[in-house]
């Protein structure tokens, strides 16, 4: 039995990110691994133009590699997300690479460290280790080893995560609702990764202890910051 053949699809949301829309684009363009799409979300910034800008002659020049969407009102990442893999995710052996759009994949290899891991078509779900950029320090993650419900436990599911669209087609549209009916604002990682990692299983699911992400923990408007409390 020969390996399967692996379509990436990269979900690069970001809000006012023109100041590092272009690296991220470049550290995708620059894979040696090259089957895969991206799918760039300007979650109704303030900075369109500029993005718009900035973005433009990467469509024109490549234009079944990357699709664009603009928002005319804020989403936030998780409902991004949904909306992205409803547009552009059509089969359901693709594989989602979710990617800050202020962040950049490692290296130029990170995509096909991706494709040897998911190649043998036994794996639904990776995750693992990142660098920073403020300091290239490696943040390490352990793997997660026992049982895979992490709700109520110490553990980050963390970059660079990846999974197959069957497994998240899974996900009931209500889980990805909060108490009042609205899609979750804040930790759109954990609402997508854990269910995906309790459905996928234990033999499903791998840790990369490589990085295969460059963190900007140098952008002071990241998600991750403007809504700490929240998270």
């Amino acid at each position: 039995m020969g390996d399967t053949i692996v379509h990436f699809k990269i979900v690069v949301c970001g809000r006012n990110a023109s100041l590092y829309i272009q690296r991220c684009l470049e550290s995708i363009l620059n894979q040696t691994y090259t089957d895969y799409q991206i799918i760039c979300i300007d979650d109704a910034s303030e900075d369109v133009e500029e993005f718009t800008e900035i973005i433009k002659p990467y469509i024109e020049k490549y234009p079944e590699k990357i699709k664009v969407i603009y928002n005319t009102e804020r989403l936030y990442p998780l409902r991004n997300h949904v909306k992205a893999i409803a547009a552009f995710c059509k089969n359901k052996e693709d594989v989602v690479v979710t990617v800050d759009a202020d962040d950049t994949l490692f290296s130029k290899n990170s995509l096909r460290r991706l494709y040897e891991v998911y190649k043998s078509g036994e794996v639904w779900m990776t995750y693992g280790n990142y660098a920073s950029e403020s300091n290239g320090e490696i943040r390490k993650v352990h793997e997660i080893e026992g049982d895979l419900d992490r709700r109520n436990k110490e553990s980050y599911i963390s970059h660079l995560r990846t999974f197959k669209k069957h497994i998240y087609d899974k996900i009931e549209l209500e889980d990805f609702l909060d108490t009042d009916g609205d899609y979750f604002k804040v930790a759109a990682d954990l609402v997508l990764m854990f269910p995906i990692m309790e459905m996928a299983g234990k033999e499903r699911v791998r840790y990369i202890p490589e990085p295969l992400l460059l963190y900007n923990d140098l952008n002071i408007h990241g998600e991750s910051r403007l809504f700490l409390s929240e998270q």
